[in-house]
């Protein structure tokens, strides 16, 4: 029993190759990092108030580049459903009154050939 000893920093790894191990527990301390898989062996309260750990039986650890990645996409997804429909307007926009002046001078073509 471990707990309640201000322990700071990662489980080692090494402790699932202890087989005789019954009782275990790190509970409120300040351990980080992913709990060594045990098998379940342990239950959640033995690593409680460590808010650092990860894995089970705690929450799942999240890979900060995985979330930078996410964020990136959820970025991306953003900024094309924004800029998409101001794109088409201004598309609309440009192309309608380029036409609008290629008509406008087929129309009032006369009026260059009434000066000849």
């Amino acid at each position: 029993m471990l707990q309640k000893n201000n322990f700071t920093g990662p489980l080692p790894p090494e402790l699932v190759s202890l087989p005789r191990l019954t009782k275990f527990s790190v509970a409120f301390n300040q351990l980080t990092g992913p709990v060594p898989n045990f098998n379940l062996k342990f239950g959640r309260e033995n690593f409680s108030s460590n808010e650092g750990l990860c894995g089970q039986p705690m929450d799942p650890c999240v890979d900060p580049e995985e979330d930078i990645i996410r964020l990136g996409k959820i970025g991306a997804a953003v900024g094309a459903a924004l800029f998409a429909p101001l794109g088409a307007f201004l598309d609309w926009f440009v192309f309608s009154g380029r036409k609008k002046k290629q008509e406008d001078r087929r129309h009032h073509s006369w009026i260059f050939h009434i000066g000849d």
